[in-house]
């Protein structure tokens, strides 16, 4: 095998331990079925976080924001987390939610002895990234 046009390569990998190193050595195979290996190479994953925050700005069905709005916290399974993750939106209707542990959380929100908005997020998140809607 004779030649030297750069080819990208590009592969996506799952399934890997945080804070680890993981070898991959490319192969190229020409037309007449020779094979040319190249050298060794690494990369180390990232550590993961372990806590995070969301951050949303409730804003009223016309584009207004929503002051005094009630938020409400849930899993991913939409199961609700209890009154120690409700939060009241201020001024600006901004609401916020510190040292969450990585995961997908959503929220509704209603008017303070009002009804709820059932099954309407307002935000979400994976991970440990702070977000803001």
């Amino acid at each position: 095998m004779t030649g030297t046009v750069p080819v990208a390569v590009s592969a996506s990998v799952s399934g890997l331990s945080q804070n680890s190193t993981y070898h991959f050595r490319l192969i190229a195979r020409g037309e007449a079925g020779g094979t040319i290996n190249g050298s060794d190479a690494a990369f180390q994953t990232l550590e993961a976080a372990t806590k995070g925050s969301l951050d949303l700005t409730v804003l009223q069905f016309d584009g207004r924001v929503w002051p005094g709005a009630v938020c409400r916290l849930y899993d991913g399974a939409w199961s609700y987390l209890g009154v120690s993750f409700d939060r009241v939106s201020d001024g600006s209707g901004h609401v916020g939610w510190v040292d969450l542990t990585p995961g997908t959380y959503y929220a509704e929100a209603y008017f303070s002895g009002g009804s709820t908005f059932p099954g309407k997020s307002i935000g979400e998140f994976t991970g440990a990234a702070c977000c803001g809607w």
